[in-house]
């Protein structure tokens, strides 16, 4: 029983975390889309002013950043998956 209690309370701690680790990544694709939406909404500037390389690179470093943190959660929904298997195992063994 105290086992079962300690895996659960490390799956709300993990769900938690990779909760947050989720909602930034929506939100700074939601800022990379939004920065897409407006280079695109006004390319006669962007092209008036020679300002494509900066465009590309700002909305460059916001991509990555989103990829980032999306590894990031994915390595935390693994460790989650990964401990769940081995819990169980053990529920099953003890």
């Amino acid at each position: 029983v105290a086992l079962l209690a300690a895996v659960m309370a490390m799956f709300v701690i993990l769900g938690r975390t990779l909760r947050l680790l989720n909602r930034e990544a929506l939100d700074r694709l939601s800022e990379a889309i939004g920065q897409m939406t407006e280079a695109l909404g006004q390319i006669r500037l962007v092209k008036a002013f020679a300002r494509e390389k900066y465009e590309d690179d700002r909305t460059g470093g916001k991509l990555d950043e989103v990829y980032r943190l999306n590894v990031k959660s994915s390595r935390w929904e693994a460790g989650m998956g990964t401990m769940g298997f081995f819990g169980f195992i053990i529920l099953l063994l003890g």
